[in-house]
């Protein structure tokens, strides 16, 4: 975990940059640090509450990018921060051969019609129509 200095604020930083609407810091330290920069954001949260962000995302709060303080920070899953902003982009939906729920970009859905959660699932539901001679084989047609 890093120290906090004495002199360290959200505002004064060493080093940094913006892009994309977001800040990066100088911080070679930080876990997630590419080529000794990471998001303010994260190193904010590293800083005040010792925890690595690594496979979640930093969600704020009310939308400014740019306020990385940490009252406005709230860690959550991906699943949980992109269902948060685009609540109809991700549908649920019942996969139909093992019943287990899975989210599919609506593009998709309709792409590949949204019945089965993986290619595993989709093969299974495959084998089950394709017609067998009495050896078990496939002969590759289908019922």
């Amino acid at each position: 975990m890093g120290k906090l200095k004495e002199d360290w604020t959200e505002e004064t930083w060493d080093d940094g940059y913006i892009h994309k609407g977001r800040m990066y810091v100088k911080m070679k330290n930080h876990p997630q640090s590419i080529k000794g920069f990471v998001l303010r954001s994260q190193a904010v949260w590293w800083l005040q509450k010792g925890e690595d962000t690594k496979g979640f995302c930093l969600h704020h709060k009310n939308e400014n990018m740019l306020n990385d303080g940490i009252e406005n920070l709230e860690k959550m899953t991906n699943k949980e921060h992109t269902s948060l902003h685009n609540p109809k982009q991700f549908p649920f939906l019942i996969c139909h051969e093992c019943g287990k729920p899975y989210y599919r970009k609506r593009s998709h859905t309709e792409k590949y019609h949204g019945k089965f959660c993986s290619y595993t699932c989709k093969g299974k539901a495959k084998s089950k129509l394709m017609i067998r001679d009495n050896q078990g084989r496939f002969t590759g047609e289908f019922v």
